[in-house]
């Protein structure tokens, strides 16, 4: 059975869908049958995958397209954004949870109800805000959402919140901020600003380090350690 893992952010500009697709690429590679599901626009994932020729497209039930883009990592792609078929897509997500290890699922950045389905469905959530525009208010609000969700889902649990774009000097309002919340409860990951949008492969690992961002993929590869050793 698959461990569902909803990734969360109130923020378009988050990084929200990048880590998403770099955790799905880091369990992969480590042999974890993983499987991220796009919530949000089906262009957003098109930009990030560079391995364009070597993926083989499957359409299993309209709209959905089922991409193998690694060995061990598949992205399932909702090409028609209406709130029906999306609830249609958690009922599919539901229907491959014995064929994966891990499901990501890249929820969209507006709060709905589409976002209580995917949260009585996982068993992790993962809060992602942009340092620059964070808000205390938000991770109260969404802490709270993830409260009376519970009820209905006893096995969901917040283990991970994600500071993106974190600049030490001029963003430890923010972390202060979130450890004030949380009491310090949840794995906090900080994660430097980039200028690009970076996928963490064999053959972009060497593009980070050159660009002196080494930590980017350290503190995600914290996160990995987390979700397997745990």
């Amino acid at each position: 059975m698959a461990r569902i893992i909803s990734l969360i952010s109130n923020d378009i500009k988050s990084g929200k869908t990048t880590i998403a697709f770099n955790i799905a690429t880091l369990l992969g590679n480590k042999n974890k049958k993983t499987l991220l599901v796009n919530l949000e626009h089906k262009s957003s994932y098109l930009k990030l995958m560079p391995n364009k020729n070597s993926t083989v497209v499957k359409n299993i039930i309209k709209p959905f397209e089922l991409v193998q883009y690694e060995k061990h990592f598949s992205i399932l792609i909702l090409s028609d954004s209406k709130i029906n078929c999306k609830k249609l897509l958690l009922k599919q997500i539901q229907l491959l949870t014995n064929k994966y290890d891990y499901i990501i699922l890249d929820t969209s950045y507006i709060w709905n109800d589409l976002t209580n389905e995917c949260l009585r469905i996982s068993k992790e959530v993962f809060l992602v805000y942009d340092s620059k525009n964070f808000v205390t208010n938000e991770l109260r609000r969404n802490l709270n959402f993830i409260r009376k969700l519970q009820p209905q889902n006893p096995n969901l649990k917040l283990t991970t919140i994600m500071l993106n774009n974190y600049d030490l000097h001029r963003h430890m309002e923010a972390l202060l901020e979130i450890n004030k919340l949380t009491n310090n409860k949840y794995l906090l990951i900080t994660l430097p600003f980039q200028k690009e949008l970076l996928t963490i492969t064999d053959e972009s690992i060497k593009f980070i380090k050159y660009n002196k961002a080494t930590d980017y993929a350290d503190q995600l590869s914290k996160v990995i350690n987390h979700l397997i050793n745990e």
